[in-house]
């Protein structure tokens, strides 16, 4: 599975719909935080890690897929 190891903000992930859990999995000592982006039918994962100061949140695209985007933490 994919496994991101920079996504910064404003950069965005699209997963098929299948792909529909966000799960924050721990914040490293240099700020920089690791999800995992879940599919219960296929049991399999893709990692993200995400820069210092900046969090994902998951939307739906036009097509139903699932958009994770990397925004500033508020």
């Amino acid at each position: 599975m994919f496994q991101i190891e920079d996504m910064e903000c404003g950069e965005t992930f699209t997963t098929h719909e299948d792909y529909d859990q966000l799960e924050f999995i721990s914040e490293h000592p240099t700020g920089e935080k690791r999800f995992h982006v879940n599919s219960p039918s296929a049991n399999r994962r893709h990692a993200i890690l995400v820069e210092a100061g900046s969090t994902i949140i998951q939307a739906l695209d036009s097509d139903g897929n699932n958009l994770y985007i990397c925004l500033p933490e508020m």
